[in-house]
């Protein structure tokens, strides 16, 4: 009889402590693990280590957000500008960050006087630098299908 309750008992811990561990790690993924709303901007030459250093005034634990990534095989960010919502999960900010689902960027611009000009603007504002804007505005297939020839976009 003593044996069985022995038995009983080291189960029934056993079980406790199972559990537990278990709900430890339930709780590092799916509780709320964004402190604030805000924007990410992630840039193409970004990597994971960049990347949490970033999103690190949003989250309330890094260690966590680390080990979920490392556990999802989440290692190399897609580019792009991310919406944070407060209160959201480190299982949704990654499933967000691998899906690549990201915020579109306003831009804006006022009487350019030339393309050069409009190409510095743009570029003040998003990732690509003016050279790579100014070699698509000029680029002939990008013209045509605007209906637009070489000497209308350089007039």
């Amino acid at each position: 009889m003593k044996i069985k309750k022995i038995k009983l008992f080291s189960f029934l811990f056993i079980a406790l402590i199972a559990s537990l561990f278990v709900y430890n790690i339930y709780k590092k993924i799916y509780k709320e693990g964004t402190i604030k709303d805000g924007y990410l901007y992630i840039k193409s030459s970004d990597k994971f280590s960049d990347l949490v250093k970033q999103i690190t005034p949003f989250i309330k634990d890094t260690t966590d957000f680390k080990w979920i990534a490392k556990t999802k095989k989440f290692n190399q960010p897609k580019p792009g500008r991310y919406h944070i919502n407060e209160g959201i999960s480190n299982n949704e900010l990654i499933n967000l960050l691998r899906s690549g689902k990201q915020s579109p960027v306003n831009l804006t611009f006022n009487n350019q006087e030339s393309l050069e000009e409009l190409a510095k603007r743009i570029a003040e504002q998003i990732e690509a630098d003016t050279l790579q804007l100014l070699n698509a505005f000029t680029k002939a297939d990008f013209l045509k299908e605007k209906g637009f020839t070489k000497a209308q976009a350089l007039g």
